[in-house]
């Protein structure tokens, strides 16, 4: 990534966590194969926590964070973007770490 004196590094901080977080998951997950049926969670987590951790760091105000996931929530109907879908679905798992365990199984 290229970055001229006369840009703002924090306009960068998102895209830099993202990149960073790319050596736990799927890094450090294990040997997972460069498959499009994980896409959305490879990419849709690694851009949840890039966010999150950028603002937990206070490095991004919480009306920014917050109009990241509202963009987010108003397209996700429509759009196939893994980022988008799965960083939703990060966002639900985080706030209901519970939600699988609480509903029963049909097998």
């Amino acid at each position: 990534m290229y970055m001229s004196r006369l840009d703002s590094l924090s306009a960068y901080l998102p895209v830099l966590a993202h990149e960073a977080f790319h050596a736990w998951n799927p890094g450090r997950m294990g040997d997972v194969p460069d498959c499009k049926k994980i896409e959305w969670f490879r990419e849709g987590f690694t851009e949840y926590y890039a966010y999150l951790l950028v603002h937990r760091a206070g490095l991004m105000a919480l009306p920014e964070y917050l109009n990241g996931i509202n963009r987010d929530l108003r397209t996700y109907p429509p759009t196939t973007d893994p980022y988008h879908r799965g960083r939703l679905i990060a966002l639900w798992l985080d706030a209901n770490p519970q939600g699988f365990q609480s509903q029963k199984l049909v097998g």
